[in-house]
C-alpha cells in the first residue's frame, strides 16, 4: 500500500472483509481493473451496511477514534494477595 503522508493512508479492505465480510463496508467492489472515466468518478452510493434499506430512512455515518490514557496511582510497595 503507498503511503501518501506522514498523517494519510490509503483506504484499503484486508482479509475477510475484501469477500464474506465485504457487506461491512462501503469500499467500491470491482469485478475487474477499473478505467479512469466518467463511470469511475460518478458516485454510486451504497447502503448494504444497513440492516434496512430504503430512500425514506435517515443514516448516520460515522467514523470514531478513541486515543485513550489514564494515569493510576500504584503503592510503592505491594501487599501480595490471592
Amino acid at each position: 500500500m503507498r503511503s501518501v503522508g506522514s498523517d494519510f493512508m490509503l483506504s484499503r479492505s484486508a482479509g475477510d472483509f475484501k469477500t464474506s465480510l465485504q457487506y461491512w463496508h462501503m469500499n467500491r467492489i470491482f469485478t475487474a481493473k477499473p478505467v479512469l472515466n466518467e463511470s469511475f468518478i460518478k458516485s454510486d452510493p451504497t447502503e448494504r451496511i444497513f440492516a434496512v434499506e430504503g430512500e425514506d430512512l435517515h443514516h448516520l455515518y460515522v467514523q470514531i477514534y478513541h486515543n485513550v490514557s489514564a494515569l493510576r496511582p500504584l503503592p510503592y510497595f505491594g501487599t501480595p494477595t490471592i
